[in-house]
């Protein structure tokens, strides 16, 4: 137990995940929205067993990958793509637990609950509710026009540059999203606990005990704690979307609100509104 205690690895393939995990939670979120950093404090719990990364991007994935598509970040702004990740047929589900549970990680091996995040899910929650024992998710969501701000950032490391063309593409691909996640509220409602980025940030409490009253198992979720994420910070659970927003310029925040505009009313079943 010391050593345990002391943050001592142990990793699912030294370890029969097949018999230990009871429950299996997965974190539904659009890409730059805070998922990583919540993922990271789920994987400090005793209870669970985490991917060094994202699912889809873990070893032998048996699935679509954005980034080998060419749609990094972006995903949900081509209809075809997301007619394709949705397509049952391009999944092996079987073959996906196999290889998560063997790249899998936790601080005890004999962790109960299985948790993973990759934003592409969030299209998929129903082919994972049925192919998962006991599946449960985490739904959240934050402020698009912080998310895109981050989109851009990460579409520019990709060498995109060209700027308009980037925050349409985002807003689009939030669009879908934001839609998928409304009816992810909607069908799972009783499999899930639901919170905002903002929520996350700003009652993190509260967050918790929805949390915990989803797995009861992870009573030990402390959400202020520092965190590395992504080697770009490392510090304590705050709200950054002002300093994100504050990067739009008004033409930027102009471009942004005629794609948003006809899906405000989406936008506004989360409690955000346009700029």
């Amino acid at each position: 137990m010391k050593g345990v205690a002391a943050g001592l690895i142990h990793s699912g393939s030294q370890n029969n995940l097949h018999q230990c995990v009871q429950h299996h939670l997965f974190l539904l979120c659009p890409n730059n929205s805070g998922s990583s950093f919540l993922q990271k404090i789920l994987a400090t719990s005793q209870q669970t067993w985490n991917l060094p990364g994202e699912g889809q991007h873990a070893l032998g994935f048996a699935g679509p990958v954005p980034r080998a598509d060419g749609n990094g970040y972006i995903w949900a702004s081509s209809p075809d793509w997301v007619s394709k990740y949705r397509n049952a047929q391009n999944h092996d589900w079987e073959r996906a637990r196999n290889i998560w549970y063997f790249q899998s990680r936790s601080r005890n091996p004999k962790a109960k609950v299985f948790t993973s995040k990759s934003p592409p899910f969030l299209l998929v929650a129903e082919q994972l509710r049925t192919s998962f024992l006991d599946a449960r998710f985490l739904i959240m969501q934050r402020n698009p026009y912080a998310t895109a701000v981050g989109i851009r950032r990460c579409r520019r490391v990709l060498g995109d540059i060209d700027n308009e063309a980037i925050l349409r593409l985002a807003a689009q691909h939030l669009i879908v999203c934001f839609d998928a996640q409304r009816r992810n509220i909607e069908d799972f409602q009783l499999l899930a606990a639901c919170f905002s980025y903002e929520e996350m940030c700003d009652e993190p409490e509260s967050v918790e005990k929805k949390i915990q009253k989803l797995v009861p198992a992870l009573n030990d979720i402390q959400l202020r704690q520092k965190i590395a994420v992504k080697n770009i910070y490392s510090e304590r659970l705050r709200n950054m979307n002002a300093e994100q927003i504050a990067q739009l310029s008004s033409q930027d925040i102009a471009i942004l609100n005629e794609e948003f505009g006809p899906s405000e009313a989406l936008f506004q079943f989360f409690g955000y509104h346009l700029l």
